[in-house]
């Protein structure tokens, strides 16, 4: 494997770097997406600094930053004088922005017609288009009486079955305010009667706001962490991301707040499945969809 390459810039450029002493022997960086990864220095002899815009790598044999935390968490650096350089410690550790999120598994704007869909009853659903890209448009009640207590609502991603991904979406809820006032977003499907789903919730109980796990039995709610409630707020899109990795089970809910989960919860029972969309009875508009790959 190739070493991979990172932004540089030369410490000078640091706002009082002639001040600035190594106070951690290591940094934690977050990406783009929000994932957080602890990077060592290793043999590297790269040194943890803390500043004021945040946490960064010094080498101080070359006097250079090599990654920094930025404050708008957008960039690894101050574009100021740029050029390349190659950190072997960090082969396995960490890789630039654009390629966090690992390979695009299918995008809604490119792919989004109604044949894209299966649902549990067609009847219930639209689609229509938002400045020129589809929206997926849930307007009923399906008629769908699923094999054990789960939601009725679901459109299921034909074609593609993922383990780990990241999945991002724009979501509103049309329905009335209520304390289960939800929209969900499904994964891991096996069958009718086994999948995971994330039930988004105004008000969090046994059975709603939170992950849960189908495994032909009555859903069960499967976090380890999550909110009091979410807000659905009346015409608003709100900016949903999903991350799942396989390896440890970690799932990770974020809505609107792309640093902070709302909900996480840890489960190896599915390791792979289909995607999908919908709720657990009340109906709701999607649109710009994007599902990639963990890595």
């Amino acid at each position: 494997m190739q070493d991979p390459y990172f932004f540089i810039c030369l410490l000078k450029y640091i706002p009082n770097s002639s001040s600035l002493k190594p106070e951690i022997p290591r940094s934690l960086y977050r990406n783009s997406w929000g994932a957080e990864s602890l990077v060592s220095p290793g043999s590297s002899g790269l040194t943890g600094i803390r500043t004021l815009q945040g946490f960064c790598l010094v080498d101080p044999c070359k006097n250079r930053v090599v990654l920094q935390k930025s404050s708008l968490m957008k960039t690894l650096i101050r574009i100021l004088s740029v050029s390349f350089v190659t950190v072997s410690a960090f082969t396995a550790a960490l890789l630039p922005l654009e390629t966090q999120a690992g390979e695009l598994l299918y995008d809604s704007s490119k792919d989004g017609g109604r044949q894209s869909w299966e649902f549990t009853d067609p009847d219930a659903w639209d689609l229509t288009t938002a400045k020129g890209d589809p929206m997926l448009v849930l307007h009923g009640e399906s008629r769908y009486e699923p094999a054990v207590r789960s939601p009725f609502n679901i459109a299921w991603l034909k074609g593609l079955e993922t383990s780990g991904f990241i999945l991002e979406v724009e979501a509103m809820s049309t329905s009335r305010e209520y304390g289960h006032r939800d929209l969900c977003f499904f994964f891991g499907r096996q069958s009718e009667s086994r999948f995971y789903y994330v039930h988004i919730a105004s008000q969090a109980d046994p059975h709603a706001n939170s992950v849960f796990l189908v495994n032909d039995e009555p859903r069960v709610s499967i976090a380890d962490t999550r909110t009091d409630g979410t807000q659905w707020i009346d015409g608003k899109f709100h900016k949903i991301r999903i991350e799942r990795t396989v390896s440890d089970g970690k799932i990770r809910v974020f809505f609107d707040d792309m640093e902070k989960p709302i909900m996480e919860a840890t489960d190896k029972t599915f390791t792979s499945g289909r995607v999908g969309l919908g709720s657990f009875d009340d109906v709701g508009q999607f649109r710009n969809l994007k599902i990639y790959s963990d890595k």
